[in-house]
């Protein structure tokens, strides 16, 4: 009777494989949209994943608590996967100039919206309508 040990190793290998392989293309892709955050950001998204330091050591280095910092990371990666975040990335040149600044800062910054006024100077009424027309062009995924 044959040893059904190597079988069961091969396959566990070359599940791992492809669970590595898996991981790198998301963290590769975690870091192709990294380049639409802001720098500090996108500086966290850099050393974590591609640098792969860890995040008590990055808090460590700009002296913020480590579970802050972890927590920040987690809401970035959940942010940069998200379909907005992705829509807008992909077609932000594409909009009318008006919606570009608040598209940027809402879905590629995850600014508040009374952030958004405060910074742009507009009226949070204006920022509101304008997130809300960003919001149906994503769901619909449709293009200006």
């Amino acid at each position: 009777m044959a040893n059904p040990l190597p079988v069961a190793v091969a396959a566990a290998t070359v599940a791992d494989v492809h669970r590595r392989r898996s991981r790198r293309l998301a963290v590769e892709t975690l870091l192709e949209r990294a380049q639409h955050l802001p720098e500090p950001d996108r500086m966290l998204m850099h050393q974590v994943y591609a640098q792969g330091l860890s995040i008590a050591r990055v808090a460590h280095a700009t002296g913020r608590h480590p579970r802050t910092l972890q927590r920040h990371a987690e809401r970035l990666v959940r942010r940069m996967r998200s379909r907005s975040f992705q829509f807008i990335a992909q077609h932000l040149d594409l909009l009318p100039r008006d919606l570009q600044p608040v598209a940027r800062a809402r879905f590629l910054h995850g600014l508040s919206l009374r952030d958004i006024a405060r910074q742009s100077r507009l009226s949070l009424h204006k920022v509101r309508t304008r997130v809300h027309t960003l919001e149906t062009l994503i769901r619909a995924g449709a293009l200006v």
